[in-house]
């Protein structure tokens, strides 16, 4: 009953559906994004690409690896994931305004896979020579138990109760300048869905993977 824009004028809500069902967002939180790296060894050469997603269908995968933008540029695999957070609109079709009506967009899902093609394209067309940093280290509190939860952070809710409390950061430098980096690639298995349980669940938001983008590419803000 409440007001609403009809874009398309079709005169029916099509709202952008979240986690969980009968759930349209009522707002924005944060951008949602897409991020790539791409390698070159030789004449091979691979892309990995993150959407801020919950999941992605195979079929959409093969549309980013089959994308015109991608025509043309000689990669020879493009690895597709999605960072699981909850808080982002739906593009299986699984969490729909009932049981019975899909949530998937596919305006939606097609800027989706748009983004992910850009951003492939993007770190091909910036590939330069480079040295890879990494660094490792596990988020717990009890360094003598390697499965010690961390606080509110990291844990398992359901048995049996298994985690990963393992970060691991790759950091791309410059071959010719080492104190500039080209990109970071960071591994936490760590679920991204609190913003669902929280006071306003239905804004869209990217979750953790946001901010650690950000406190990663441009430091600590004073007051943070």
């Amino acid at each position: 009953s409440e007001p609403y824009v009809d874009a398309n004028g079709n005169g029916e809500f099509d709202g952008l559906w979240l986690f969980g069902g009968k759930t349209p967002a009522t707002g924005v939180h944060t951008d949602l994004e897409a991020r790539a790296l791409a390698f070159r060894q030789g004449d091979i050469t691979v892309a990995i690409v993150y959407a801020d997603a919950i999941g992605l269908l195979w079929a959409d995968i093969e549309r980013v690896r089959q994308h015109p933008a991608l025509a043309g540029l000689a990669i020879d695999h493009v690895i597709v994931g999605a960072t699981h957070a909850h808080s982002t609109p739906d593009p299986v079709g699984l969490w729909g305004p009932s049981e019975f009506k899909s949530g998937r967009s596919e305006a939606y899902v097609t800027t989706l896979v748009d983004a992910c093609a850009a951003a492939v394209a993007d770190a091909v067309a910036g590939l330069t020579p480079a040295h890879m940093q990494i660094a490792s280290t596990l988020l717990i509190n009890d360094p003598a138990d390697p499965m010690s939860r961390t606080d509110q952070w990291a844990k398992d809710l359901r048995d049996p109760i298994i985690m990963d409390p393992t970060l691991t950061i790759a950091r791309f430098v410059r071959a010719d300048a080492p104190t500039t980096t080209i990109g970071t690639l960071i591994n936490w298995a760590d679920h991204p869905e609190a913003s669902h349980y929280a006071a306003n669940p239905v804004v869209v938001s990217a979750h953790y993977p946001h901010w650690l983008r950000q406190v990663t590419e441009d430091g600590l803000r004073a007051g943070d």
